[in-house]
């Protein structure tokens, strides 16, 4: 009973298939991954080619269709992160905490005036909430270490880039000069989502074994980025840059490694362990430095999703 109360006080987001939470999830990752593709990716492509006839009839569609996405999420994002607030009631700080983060985001929309200020404080409040979020799998010893390690790297990417919004909405609203941090903040947070990606990726192979179509699926996306990297570097850069926040600082090998790691993580995960596979996906889409409001309450989301339960166990104790 000690146990399951515990699990209960928990401040992750449980999935039941076929619930109201399930489906609020699945719609923001459907929502997160067409805007991701069409309106991040597809619209800022095609500013460097040519557009007529079909073709510009075609962009014209799919930025449409992006911005729609975008505005879905932008709604799913708030009501989720307000329902993981419901379901933390037993930790009365975390839910505080989330039901600020959702209400300075809608706050950021609606008040351009006040627009850095707002952004400031929900920086801040996300800051705290991800460390609220993730220090009970860091106590939770049902956990591998490396599962651990994993949601605890992809919490302080969140972190890191919050930090950085804070220090640059600050610097726009107080008449001081600041520090020159954000370049080097954000370097860091590359680093460690590379790291992340690796280390939840490990963690889900070390007990489960990947399938050919998960493999396949990690090989695939590997592969495409390894691809462009390789044959279209500046683009690729400035694509990736304005989507997700990745500058390429790192070797260019590093980051086709990541997102198969990352992908292959997911694509295991997705029968046995939902909360796990969706986090992952949010996370790609919420990216690395979150270009929105919208984009930071979806990283919220899936480290409400990761933090879930004991979704890696840790090994089990030897008998002496």
């Amino acid at each position: 009973m000690a146990g399951a109360q515990r699990l209960d006080a928990r401040p992750g987001l449980t999935l039941v298939p076929g619930g109201t939470a399930w489906v609020l999830v699945v719609l923001l990752a459907a929502a997160g991954a067409l805007e991701l593709v069409l309106l991040r990716l597809l619209y800022r492509v095609g500013l460097f080619i040519p557009r007529d006839g079909p073709l510009l009839d075609g962009y014209r569609v799919a930025t449409f269709a992006g911005s729609f996405a975008f505005d879905a999420a932008s709604v799913l994002a708030v009501a989720l992160v307000v329902l993981v607030a419901l379901r933390a009631r037993a930790r009365p700080v975390t839910s505080g905490l989330l039901v600020g983060a959702a209400a300075l985001a809608v706050a950021a929309s609606v008040l351009p005036d006040v627009r850095d200020a707002v952004r400031a404080m929900l920086a801040g409040t996300v800051v705290a909430a991800g460390i609220a979020l993730v220090v009970p799998v860091i106590r939770d010893r049902d956990r591998g270490a490396i599962d651990r390690a994993g949601v605890a790297l992809a919490t302080l990417v969140v972190v890191i880039a919050q930090a950085a919004a804070l220090v640059g909405a600050l610097a726009a609203t107080l008449p001081v000069a600041l520090p020159a941090v954000l370049v080097p903040m954000s370097r860091l947070a590359e680093g460690t989502a590379i790291a992340a990606a690796i280390a939840m990726c490990a963690a889900v192979v070390r007990v489960s074994r990947p399938g050919p179509a998960a493999l396949a699926f990690a090989a695939a996306g590997g592969g495409i980025l390894a691809a462009a990297l390789a044959l279209w570097p500046y683009l690729t850069g400035i694509v990736l840059l304005w989507a997700t926040g990745i500058s390429l600082v790192f070797p260019a090998p590093a980051y086709p490694i990541a997102l198969a790691a990352l992908l292959l993580a997911a694509a295991t995960s997705a029968r046995r362990h939902p909360e796990r596979s969706l986090g992952l996906v949010l996370l790609v889409v919420a990216g690395v430095i979150p270009q929105s409001t919208t984009h930071v309450l979806v990283a919220v989301v899936a480290l409400a999703l990761l933090s879930a339960g004991a979704t890696v166990p840790a090994a089990p104790r030897r008998e002496r």
